[in-house]
C-alpha cells in the first residue's frame, strides 16, 4: 500500500466510525474536544469482550473485565462484580452510563 491508499482507508474508517463531536455538537472545535477515534476504540474493545464470553476462551476473566469496563459490556463486567451487593450496582451503573453516553 502506498500513501495515497493508507489514507483513502483511514477516511473510509473515519467515515463508518464517527464520533459525536464531527456533528457540530461542540460550538468551539479546539484541539480538545476529545480522542476522535473513541467509538472504533469502544467498538474494539466491545467485540473483544463479547468474542472472549463465549465458551472455549482463554482470556483471564479479569482482563474480560477491563475490556467490558472500557466498552460499557455488562456481561463481561459482572462477572468479577460478585464480592458484594455494592461492587454490583457499581458494575451495573457505569455499563448504564456508558451505554447514555454512547447514544
Amino acid at each position: 500500500m502506498d500513501e495515497d491508499d493508507d489514507e483513502d482507508l483511514l477516511v473510509a474508517v473515519k467515515e463508518q466510525h464517527t464520533d459525536w463531536t464531527e456533528f457540530g455538537v461542540v460550538e468551539r472545535p479546539s484541539t480538545n474536544n476529545g480522542n476522535p477515534w473513541r467509538r472504533l476504540w469502544k467498538e474494539q474493545c466491545w467485540d473483544t469482550a463479547q468474542r472472549n464470553l463465549q465458551s472455549g476462551s482463554v482470556m483471564d476473566m479479569h482482563e474480560l473485565a477491563v475490556y467490558g469496563f472500557c466498552a460499557g459490556h455488562h456481561d463481561a463486567l459482572l462477572a468479577v462484580c460478585g464480592g458484594s451487593w455494592a461492587d454490583g450496582w457499581w458494575g451495573e451503573l457505569h455499563c448504564l452510563k456508558e451505554g447514555l453516553v454512547e447514544r
